[in-house]
């Protein structure tokens, strides 16, 4: 970021009272139906004076300097306000997700937060769903599965997202209470390498055992689409679906709803 740390903190403190931070919105689509089930809520930063900051740089920064809670706070409350708001939304049993950094979810207090947060915005909580990453699994197991099911317990589905390439990490994820899990597209980029295609084949086998979601990100062509659904994956998400919407975006996609590319639409 263009600033001082201190700048960099004062900056991201104003745009969290109210100026620079909006939510866009990328939805994820039933790989065989072509179903709308959900959209993740993704946070973006413009400021007046530089632009556009990307997350990879600010989310790094709010968790250094203790600004992660506020940050997540304020995302899961704007993406659950926007979606109580859909009327198509929740007519249709879609959700909105919501990233939770391993700080946040760690903090102490992260289930009892969103349970306030979803009583205030009167969302039903099966239309919200949980981010997680490994990171937080690996390093505090324990707490994490108890945050986890009390996450749960309130009616919050949870998912495992970026899950790994190795066994070792499927291992990991299977001693997690989730709902779904969310497949890089890394983890399906070649099929001429066996490691991958046997990492893919064993996820999903798990996955359809436990009746857990699978969603492949990053889908942008037709062949990656069409190698999710062969390797057996429930649903995609990604630039060949569509790039994140505005919220005035969500309301037509859902009226909408969508038909893939590389698909006739007579048929």
């Amino acid at each position: 970021m263009p600033w001082t740390e201190t700048q960099a903190r004062l900056k991201l403190r104003a745009a969290l009272l109210g100026g620079g931070l909006h939510l866009a919105y990328q939805p994820i689509v039933h790989a065989e139906n072509a179903e709308i089930e959900g959209f993740e809520a993704l946070v973006r930063w413009d400021d007046p004076g530089v632009g556009a900051i990307t997350p990879d740089e600010f989310i790094p920064f709010a968790e250094r300097r203790g600004l992660i809670t506020r940050l997540g706070d304020w995302v899961a409350r704007e993406a659950s306000a926007q979606a109580a708001s859909w009327p198509q939304l929740q007519q249709q049993g879609t959700f909105v997700s919501v990233n939770v950094s391993p700080v946040e979810l760690l903090s102490g207090s992260f289930s009892e937060r969103l349970q306030s947060i979803l009583e205030d915005t009167r969302l039903p909580p099966r239309h919200l769903l949980v981010e997680i990453t490994e990171t937080s699994a690996i390093e505090r197991h324990r707490e994490t599965v108890r945050e986890l099911e009390a996450v749960r317990r309130l009616g919050v589905r949870v998912a495992a997202d970026d899950v790994g390439e190795g066994y070792m990490k499927l291992r990991v994820v299977s001693r997690l209470p989730i709902d779904v899990i969310k497949i890089p597209r890394r983890a399906m980029a070649s099929r001429s390498r066996l490691a991958q295609r046997r990492f893919l084949a064993a996820l999903v086998r798990y996955a359809q055992r436990q009746q857990i979601q699978t969603i492949v990100e990053g889908v942008e062509t037709w062949e990656q689409f069409q190698r999710a659904l062969e390797a057996g994956c429930d649903s995609v998400q990604g630039r060949y679906v569509s790039w994140p919407l505005t919220p005035e975006g969500v309301e037509e996609f859902l009226v909408s709803g969508w038909v893939s590319p590389g698909r006739d639409e007579s048929e």
